[in-house]
C-alpha cells in the first residue's frame, strides 16, 4: 500500500504525457515511413521503364529495327505500370 502511494506522488504530474509525445512525433514518423514507401515505388517504376526500353531495343535489333515490333514490345513491358 505504501509503494502505491509513493508511485502516485512520483508520477502525479505526468498524466497524458505519453499521448502528447505520440501526437507530436506521429506526423514525423508517418512522413518518414510514407516517404520511404514512395521512394521504393518510384525506384520500382524506374526499373520497370529501364527493362521495358531494353527489351524494346532488343526486339528492334532482332527484327531489323522495325518500329512496330519495338512499340508493341514496349507497350507489353510497360503494361504493369
Amino acid at each position: 500500500m505504501q509503494i502505491k502511494g509513493m508511485l502516485s506522488r512520483l508520477f502525479k504530474g505526468q498524466r497524458g504525457a505519453a499521448m502528447t509525445e505520440l501526437l507530436v512525433s506521429l506526423p514525423a514518423l508517418l512522413l518518414m515511413g510514407l516517404g520511404g514507401l514512395q521512394s521504393a515505388l518510384l525506384f520500382d517504376a524506374k526499373t520497370t521503364i529501364n527493362y521495358a526500353t531494353f527489351e524494346a531495343v532488343r526486339k528492334g535489333a532482332v527484327n531489323h529495327a522495325q518500329s512496330d515490333a519495338m512499340r508493341r514490345e514496349l507497350g507489353l513491358r510497360l503494361a504493369p505500370l
